[in-house]
């Protein structure tokens, strides 16, 4: 189902004013203090499998995912030989010891294969050798950063979200120096689409809004067209706000964390501007975040 989308230009420049006033303390981007101990290597190794099998967890369960990959990774010495036969029962069991369980482990032990076998193949089973090749850059001759993650599975979505996640995170950490940030992007995942759409800042259909507020999954093409279409606002936002789009993705999940998520946002004022969530001021509209298509792997 295609839906008419529209952009509200009021909104978006509300949101750009707001955006540009935020502080920018809990950002801290291209650092050179990596989470723990973590090298540069270890870092791109540790998100890059973490962020191809966390999608549809709670954050709890993120956070548990993450400490318990973590462990078995420096276990084994950062080596990955353990995932290139691993299957469904084999992740479960893996996960057990450290009190994780996730949904559709056949798909997830899938997605690691592939991950795996292909970084074995084509980068001699390293990770960090992605960030290599790609001379440090989003987008280069169809080798940069971007373009390379679509050879794994894991990473192919609508508007390259689940890419640009890892991008950001990557970024964020100093492993990835993201030479040319303007080719840099938000991650369009259904936080940032709910966002979009609660604000007001995309208009959607009242069809494909009363499937969001039902809680039923898009369809492939409608949920493909909206992400790309979200993607592009955002881009608008992060050119009037002057900021570049992987600040602006941080900051954008700071506003929805405090004032539009649908299930504990609260009404106020951020930077001097009303932040005036559709929900807000109409609970008809005050809508869950869109659900991705089922058999899906990128949120």
């Amino acid at each position: 189902m295609i839906t008419r989308l529209e952009v509200d230009y009021d909104a978006l420049m509300r949101l750009s004013r707001i955006v540009s006033r935020i502080s920018r303390e809990d950002l801290r981007f291209n650092s050179q203090d990596l989470p723990g101990s973590m090298t540069r290597e270890e870092a791109t190794m540790f998100y890059t499998i973490l962020y191809s099998i966390d999608y549809g967890l709670g954050l709890e369960e993120k956070k548990r995912l993450a400490n318990a990959l973590w462990s078995i990774l420096e276990g084994r010495g950062f080596n990955h030989d353990f995932l290139l036969g691993l299957d469904g029962n084999g992740l479960n069991t893996l996960l057990r010891e450290y009190g994780v369980r996730m949904p559709r482990p056949e798909l997830r032990a899938m997605l690691l294969r592939d991950l795996s076998r292909k970084v074995e193949k084509l980068y001699n089973g390293s990770y960090y050798a992605v960030v290599v090749e790609s001379r440090g850059q989003l987008r280069y001759k169809n080798g940069g950063f971007l373009d390379r993650l679509q050879d794994f599975y894991a990473y192919r979505s609508p508007a390259y979200s689940k890419a640009y996640r890892l991008a950001i995170q990557l970024y964020r950490v100093g492993a990835l120096p993201a030479h040319d940030l303007w080719n840099a992007g938000v991650s369009v995942d259904s936080v940032l689409v709910g966002l979009a759409v609660r604000y007001g800042l995309v208009r959607v259909s009242d069809g494909l809004l009363e499937r969001i507020a039902l809680g039923t999954p898009l369809d492939p093409e409608t949920d493909r067209v909206l992400r790309e279409y979200v993607f592009m606002v955002y881009r608008l936002v992060a050119q009037e706000a002057g900021v570049d789009p992987f600040t602006l993705d941080g900051l954008l999940r700071i506003i929805y964390d405090r004032y539009c998520d649908y299930r504990s946002g609260q009404p106020g004022e951020l930077a001097g501007e009303d932040i005036g969530c559709m929900g807000l001021r109409e609970p008809r509209l005050w809508v869950r975040d869109p659900l991705p298509p089922q058999d899906s792997w990128w949120d």
